[in-house]
């Protein structure tokens, strides 16, 4: 019952390109690499373009935020003042206070050397910020939901006001995926891992908690796979 248009990079692709419902036409820049302030200006200017034209064309009631690992934060930004509201569904760590890893956004935040200069950035902020924003206006974050309530710990202690923002765990069909009644013959507890090896996907955590359970959880033989 929801009709749902879906706006993401077009990573991999060397021209945007729209196919039905997913528009991959947002620039897709991972590391975030040093620019001149031109480009970076460009760069957003041309995104912050491609979500304005596409929330006219669709007039959504509601923007949904979910990842913007390589995206432009200020998109979000832009997100606010086009007076939509904006729902974050929260993962991962892929939002910093200061915006820090998206190079235009962190510029106007971080402080200029001199006095002289420091009052030039304020003025050039004031006057970039009506057409790009340039983090002047804090991020809205009321509307946001959590996968884990350690990831709402995180946030919160980053400085977001999250603290009584919604915890949804990842669904899963108990019909489908249940533990056995008992375990195999040979007592063996079986794990499995199913993700990305990367830091975040904590592998290294259930590592951690096979020696736990070894040393002090009562368990004989544990075995581990991992697919990755």
């Amino acid at each position: 019952g929801h009709e749902v248009t879906v706006l993401t990079s077009r990573h991999g692709l060397k021209e945007p390109r729209v196919k039905g419902h997913v528009h991959r036409c947002l620039g897709f820049r991972p590391d975030q690499p040093r620019a001149c302030r031109a480009a970076l200006f460009r760069r957003a200017w041309e995104d912050q373009r491609t979500l304005s034209r596409l929330t006219t064309a669709v007039k959504p009631d509601l923007l949904y935020a979910f990842s913007f690992y390589g995206l432009s934060m200020t998109l979000l930004l832009a997100a606010q003042r086009l007076g939509y509201p904006v729902a974050y569904a929260f993962s991962a760590e892929w939002l910093e206070r200061g915006f820090r890893g998206d190079s235009w956004l962190s510029f106007w935040d971080g402080e200029a050397g001199t006095a002289w200069k420091r009052s030039l950035k304020r003025l050039a902020r004031r006057l970039v910020d009506p057409a790009l924003p340039t983090g002047l206006l804090p991020i809205d974050v009321r509307h946001a939901y959590f996968t884990s309530r350690r990831l709402r710990e995180l946030y919160f202690a980053k400085g977001f006001p999250v603290q009584n923002a919604e915890v949804i765990h990842w669904g899963v069909d108990l019909a489908r995926f249940h533990p056995p009644a008992q375990r195999g013959a040979d007592h063996v507890l079986r794990l499995l891992f199913a993700g990305r090896i990367a830091k975040e996907k904590g592998l290294h955590t259930v590592v951690e908690a096979l020696d736990f359970l070894r040393k002090e959880g009562g368990v004989g033989q544990a075995r581990l796979t991992v697919a990755g």
